[in-house]
């Protein structure tokens, strides 16, 4: 699994002509363990310095297949430098996940502008993947032009080939695809808690990862467009505030079931009857508020009950 690490990118040219000089800018990215847990979190230190006078460009780390959380954000000033430092807790499925380099630009007090390069990364969940340092990430060494090129480019024709001959007779022999309509959202995210609160296999921890996932996609379904397995807490909330249409008590309802899981997920804070008690009637009041209306639900049904 490849995941995707986007920055604010621009344009500009470094200056050298002063190589004794302290550099203008720099950026450093640490990843406390390259290889977690299942279930468990990335740890990701961004600090980015930079001269007094000069303007640092503003970073935003999105991670495809992983839920990106801000834990802390500081910023200071040492000795005529700036610095700005913010942690992150990266989630998702097992599975390893490359973060490629990028490119940050910072802006000096007469136009000029510096051009300060981000390192790779690569982090393994829950499986043993193929880690590497950050340092090798950095540099690619070139490969020898080899016969093995043409051969694996052949091999993988071969295999494409064989597999659209494959889906065309399993496709003819079954005849032409149904589409199956998706359930409600309101009906998928109450069935998909119902069997996560039922499943006695699952613990604090793990419950509150599915309860994070089931309401994440609802939002996602009920306010599209609105990646919001994608974002972050702060970026699901600025977007329920900006769309409008949710009244205080949904809104801080929101906010409950995000900052909770959040805090169960990243910090294990949290966890009990009453807590998932708590949010249950959280998650069953925003739907209540949010769902398309149509038949009565179960949500209705149970109420009434």
């Amino acid at each position: 699994m490849i995941g995707v690490l986007l920055w604010a990118l621009g344009c500009g040219e470094p200056d050298l002509r002063e190589p004794t000089a302290l550099p203008e800018a720099s950026v450093d990215l640490q990843v406390v363990s390259r290889r977690v847990g299942s279930g468990e979190a990335v740890s990701l230190v961004e600090r980015l310095e930079w001269e007094s006078g000069w303007t640092a460009p503003e970073t935003t780390i999105g991670v495809e297949g992983l839920e990106v959380a801000l834990v802390s954000a500081e910023e200071g000033e040492e000795q005529g430098r700036q610095w700005r430092e913010a942690r992150y807790l990266l989630t998702g499925e097992d599975g390893s996940y490359f973060l490629p380099a990028g490119v940050l630009v910072f802006n000096g007090p007469a136009g000029e502008s510096r051009q300060v390069n981000t390192p790779a990364i690569d982090v393994d969940i829950g499986v043993q993947g193929p880690t590497s340092d950050l340092e090798a990430m950095g540099v690619i060494p070139a490969q020898d032009e080899t016969s093995w090129r043409a051969w694996g480019g052949l091999l993988v024709g071969l295999l494409m080939l064989l597999a659209g001959a494959l889906w065309f007779w399993k496709r003819k022999r079954e005849g032409p695809l149904v589409e199956v309509p998706l359930s409600p959202p309101d009906e998928e995210a109450l069935a998909a808690w119902r069997l996560a609160q039922e499943d006695l296999g699952l613990d604090d921890h793990e419950r509150a990862l599915e309860l994070s996932r089931i309401f994440r996609r609802y939002l996602e379904r009920v306010m599209a467009p609105f990646p919001a397995t994608r974002w972050t807490q702060r970026e699901i909330l600025e977007a329920l505030e900006s769309q409008g249409g949710l009244d205080g008590e949904t809104l801080g309802r929101c906010r409950t079931l995000l900052a909770a899981t959040d805090a169960l997920k990243f910090a294990r804070r949290g966890g009990g009857a009453d807590f998932f008690d708590g949010l249950d009637l959280d998650l069953k009041q925003v739907i209540q508020q949010t769902r398309p209306v149509s038949e009565p639900s179960d949500l209705e049904e149970g109420a009434s009950a």
